[in-house]
Protein backbone atom coordinates (compact mmCIF):
# COMPACT_ATOMS: atom_id res chain seq x y z
CA UNK A 1 0.00 0.00 0.00
CA UNK A 2 1.49 3.22 -1.37
CA UNK A 3 0.21 6.63 0.35
CA UNK A 4 0.57 9.16 -3.01
CA UNK A 5 1.53 12.61 -2.26
CA UNK A 6 1.48 14.26 -5.66
CA UNK A 7 1.57 17.99 -6.42
CA UNK A 8 -2.38 17.69 -6.69
CA UNK A 9 -2.60 21.67 -6.17
CA UNK A 10 -1.25 22.66 -9.21
CA UNK A 11 -2.42 19.18 -10.97
CA UNK A 12 -6.19 19.88 -9.77
CA UNK A 13 -6.62 23.52 -10.03
CA UNK A 14 -6.60 23.15 -13.99
CA UNK A 15 -9.00 20.54 -13.43
CA UNK A 16 -11.15 22.69 -11.55
CA UNK A 17 -11.60 25.56 -13.34
CA UNK A 18 -12.07 24.00 -16.75
CA UNK A 19 -14.33 21.20 -15.29
CA UNK A 20 -16.59 24.04 -13.49
CA UNK A 21 -18.07 25.08 -16.76
CA UNK A 22 -18.58 21.73 -18.96
CA UNK A 23 -21.73 19.46 -17.95
CA UNK A 24 -21.09 16.33 -16.52
CA UNK A 25 -21.64 12.91 -18.67
CA UNK A 26 -23.82 10.15 -18.27
CA UNK A 27 -22.55 7.94 -15.07
CA UNK A 28 -24.58 9.95 -12.36
CA UNK A 29 -22.42 9.62 -8.83
CA UNK A 30 -25.22 9.69 -6.02
CA UNK A 31 -23.84 5.60 -5.61
CA UNK A 32 -20.80 7.01 -5.01
CA UNK A 33 -21.47 8.27 -1.26
CA UNK A 34 -21.89 5.32 0.59
CA UNK A 35 -22.88 7.74 3.67
CA UNK A 36 -24.43 11.20 3.05
CA UNK A 37 -22.59 13.56 4.17
CA UNK A 38 -23.09 15.27 7.84
CA UNK A 39 -24.50 18.72 7.75
CA UNK A 40 -22.39 20.61 10.30
CA UNK A 41 -18.94 18.88 11.36
CA UNK A 42 -17.68 19.89 14.76
CA UNK A 43 -18.53 22.17 17.11
CA UNK A 44 -16.85 24.79 14.69
CA UNK A 45 -19.79 24.68 12.50
CA UNK A 46 -17.76 23.64 9.38
CA UNK A 47 -19.49 22.63 6.92
CA UNK A 48 -18.81 20.88 3.44
CA UNK A 49 -20.47 20.66 -0.31
CA UNK A 50 -19.71 17.06 -1.24
CA UNK A 51 -17.49 14.02 -0.78
CA UNK A 52 -16.12 12.44 -3.50
CA UNK A 53 -14.30 9.00 -4.15
CA UNK A 54 -12.82 7.55 -7.42
CA UNK A 55 -9.60 7.20 -9.78
CA UNK A 56 -7.35 9.84 -10.33
CA UNK A 57 -5.92 9.06 -13.77
CA UNK A 58 -3.47 11.14 -16.25
CA UNK A 59 -3.89 10.71 -19.66
CA UNK A 60 -0.78 10.77 -22.92
CA UNK A 61 -0.71 14.44 -22.78
CA UNK A 62 -0.32 14.62 -18.53
CA UNK A 63 -3.95 16.07 -18.22
CA UNK A 64 -5.44 14.65 -14.89
CA UNK A 65 -9.17 13.24 -14.84
CA UNK A 66 -11.14 12.20 -11.42
CA UNK A 67 -13.29 9.63 -12.48
CA UNK A 68 -15.61 8.86 -9.14
CA UNK A 69 -15.98 5.15 -9.10
CA UNK A 70 -16.15 2.13 -5.96
CA UNK A 71 -14.07 -0.56 -8.25
CA UNK A 72 -10.72 0.46 -8.79
CA UNK A 73 -8.14 -1.91 -11.10
CA UNK A 74 -5.66 -3.98 -8.72
CA UNK A 75 -3.21 -2.74 -10.77
CA UNK A 76 0.07 -1.72 -9.92
CA UNK A 77 0.25 2.58 -9.89
CA UNK A 78 -3.76 3.13 -10.32
CA UNK A 79 -3.85 6.00 -8.09
CA UNK A 80 -7.73 6.35 -6.15
CA UNK A 81 -8.45 9.02 -3.99
CA UNK A 82 -11.25 11.81 -2.53
CA UNK A 83 -12.02 15.09 -2.46
CA UNK A 84 -14.35 16.56 -0.01
CA UNK A 85 -15.06 20.39 -0.44
CA UNK A 86 -15.50 22.69 2.11
CA UNK A 87 -18.08 25.51 2.69
CA UNK A 88 -16.40 28.78 4.11
CA UNK A 89 -13.26 27.06 4.81
CA UNK A 90 -11.27 27.83 7.48
CA UNK A 91 -7.54 28.87 7.12
CA UNK A 92 -6.50 25.61 8.40
CA UNK A 93 -8.32 22.29 9.08
CA UNK A 94 -7.35 18.92 10.50
CA UNK A 95 -8.41 15.88 8.75
CA UNK A 96 -7.96 12.00 10.08
CA UNK A 97 -8.26 9.45 7.52
CA UNK A 98 -8.82 5.85 8.65
CA UNK A 99 -7.72 3.32 5.09
CA UNK A 100 -8.95 -0.62 6.31
CA UNK A 101 -7.92 -3.15 4.41
CA UNK A 102 -9.47 -6.75 3.79
CA UNK A 103 -6.04 -8.24 4.85
CA UNK A 104 -2.87 -7.19 5.51
CA UNK A 105 -1.28 -5.90 2.30
CA UNK A 106 2.18 -7.73 1.35
CA UNK A 107 4.12 -4.18 1.92
CA UNK A 108 3.46 -0.71 3.20
CA UNK A 109 5.48 1.84 1.64
CA UNK A 110 6.63 3.02 5.79
CA UNK A 111 8.39 -0.14 5.41
CA UNK A 112 11.24 0.84 3.12
CA UNK A 113 12.10 3.89 4.86
CA UNK A 114 9.64 5.83 2.45
CA UNK A 115 8.21 9.41 4.52
CA UNK A 116 5.42 7.70 7.13
CA UNK A 117 4.97 11.85 8.72
CA UNK A 118 1.04 11.66 9.77
CA UNK A 119 0.81 7.63 9.27
CA UNK A 120 0.66 5.13 11.71
CA UNK A 121 0.03 1.42 10.69
CA UNK A 122 -2.17 -0.67 12.98
CA UNK A 123 -0.36 -3.91 14.87
CA UNK A 124 -2.58 -6.80 12.49
CA UNK A 125 -1.24 -4.31 9.33
CA UNK A 126 -5.18 -4.09 8.25
CA UNK A 127 -5.40 -0.47 8.95
CA UNK A 128 -3.63 2.72 8.27
CA UNK A 129 -4.74 5.96 10.14
CA UNK A 130 -3.33 9.37 8.43
CA UNK A 131 -3.54 12.31 10.46
CA UNK A 132 -3.00 16.03 8.24
CA UNK A 133 -3.46 19.75 9.25
CA UNK A 134 -4.21 21.46 6.11
CA UNK A 135 -4.35 24.63 4.35
CA UNK A 136 -7.98 23.94 1.71
CA UNK A 137 -7.18 24.94 -1.70
CA UNK A 138 -9.89 26.27 -3.34
CA UNK A 139 -12.36 25.03 -0.30
CA UNK A 140 -10.81 21.56 -1.06
CA UNK A 141 -9.07 18.86 0.94
CA UNK A 142 -7.94 15.63 -0.45
CA UNK A 143 -5.78 12.81 -0.33
CA UNK A 144 -5.12 9.88 -2.59
CA UNK A 145 -3.00 6.49 -2.57
CA UNK A 146 -1.98 4.24 -5.10
CA UNK A 147 -1.67 0.70 -5.76
CA UNK A 148 1.14 -1.12 -5.16
CA UNK A 149 2.21 -4.46 -5.34
CA UNK A 150 1.77 -7.13 -2.59
CA UNK A 151 -1.86 -5.36 -1.93
CA UNK A 152 -5.01 -7.42 -1.49
CA UNK A 153 -8.13 -7.47 -3.63
CA UNK A 154 -11.59 -7.17 -1.75
CA UNK A 155 -13.26 -4.90 -0.25
CA UNK A 156 -11.71 -1.70 1.70
CA UNK A 157 -13.42 1.36 3.54
CA UNK A 158 -12.44 5.03 3.77
CA UNK A 159 -13.27 6.97 6.77
CA UNK A 160 -12.85 10.31 6.99
CA UNK A 161 -12.86 12.90 10.01
CA UNK A 162 -12.75 16.29 9.85
CA UNK A 163 -11.52 18.29 13.53
CA UNK A 164 -12.77 14.75 14.80
CA UNK A 165 -16.26 14.37 13.51
CA UNK A 166 -16.98 11.82 10.69
CA UNK A 167 -17.24 13.78 7.73
CA UNK A 168 -17.73 10.83 4.82
CA UNK A 169 -17.22 6.84 4.55
CA UNK A 170 -16.59 4.85 1.31
CA UNK A 171 -16.66 1.25 0.85
CA UNK A 172 -14.92 0.63 -2.64
CA UNK A 173 -12.76 -2.88 -3.76
CA UNK A 174 -9.68 -3.26 -5.51
CA UNK A 175 -10.64 -5.07 -8.24
CA UNK A 176 -8.48 -7.91 -10.70
CA UNK A 177 -9.07 -8.23 -14.08
CA UNK A 178 -11.17 -5.16 -14.59
CA UNK A 179 -10.20 -2.60 -17.37
CA UNK A 180 -10.12 1.10 -16.44
CA UNK A 181 -11.84 3.81 -18.49
CA UNK A 182 -9.01 6.20 -18.66
CA UNK A 183 -10.40 8.09 -21.58
CA UNK A 184 -13.66 9.40 -19.60
CA UNK A 185 -14.23 12.82 -19.81
CA UNK A 186 -16.48 12.09 -16.72
CA UNK A 187 -15.28 14.33 -13.77
CA UNK A 188 -17.05 15.21 -10.20
CA UNK A 189 -14.54 17.50 -9.81
CA UNK A 190 -16.77 19.60 -11.15
CA UNK A 191 -19.09 19.52 -8.59
CA UNK A 192 -16.53 20.16 -5.98
CA UNK A 193 -16.92 23.46 -7.53
CA UNK A 194 -20.35 24.35 -7.34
Amino acid sequence: MKLKILAFAILLTPIWVATSTQTRESEPSRHLETVHPQKAISSDRLNFKNARFGRIVRDERGNVSFIPTLQIPLRQGETYGWFIRLKNPPDRVTWREELQLPVAPKYWSTDNGQSSEGISISKDRTKATTIRTVAPEQGVIWNAWSVAPGDPAGEYKLDIYINGSLAASFQFQLVPNIQGNNKSKLSAVADLCR
